[in-house]
């Protein structure tokens, strides 16, 4: 788990993070998991994480589909 907290947002909306790690062998690599808002149209948003004020690359797409 990570020692501070991570937020993220999923097409500028805030995303529920329900857990946050380093992953196993590969330095300073995150594994996240977010839950999509609710409500969220089909498409493709940018998904953006921070941690320790320092952003994820804000080009990271995930696409929502219901």
């Amino acid at each position: 788990m990570t020692a501070s907290n991570v937020t993220a947002t999923i097409g500028g909306q805030p995303a529920a993070v329900s857990g946050a790690a380093l992953s196993q062998g590969l330095a300073a690599l995150y594994q996240i998991v977010v839950t999509v808002p609710a409500g969220l149209a089909n498409g493709d948003y940018p998904i953006v994480a921070t941690i320790n004020g320092a952003a994820s690359p804000g080009n990271v797409m995930l696409t929502a589909h219901q």
